[in-house]
């Protein structure tokens, strides 16, 4: 569905929007999503939190 990010000098959060679960699970499963968690663990980051949350609603003005 889509995704965010913001970046300070604190860290960086970036979160993404899938339309279920089983979304989820096949990006999971993806070969490339597999690539990005190995170099993730490996290179990218020495440490960082994954939360799983689900949006009842939202609200946008513009």
């Amino acid at each position: 569905m889509g995704e965010e990010f913001a970046s300070n000098e604190e860290g960086t959060i970036f979160m993404s929007y899938w339309e279920n679960d089983e979304a989820v699970a096949q990006w999971a499963r993806h070969p490339l999503h597999q690539e990005a968690k190995r170099l993730g663990n490996a290179v990218w980051y020495e440490a960082y939190r994954t939360m799983v949350c689900t949006v009842d609603h939202h609200r946008l003005k513009t």
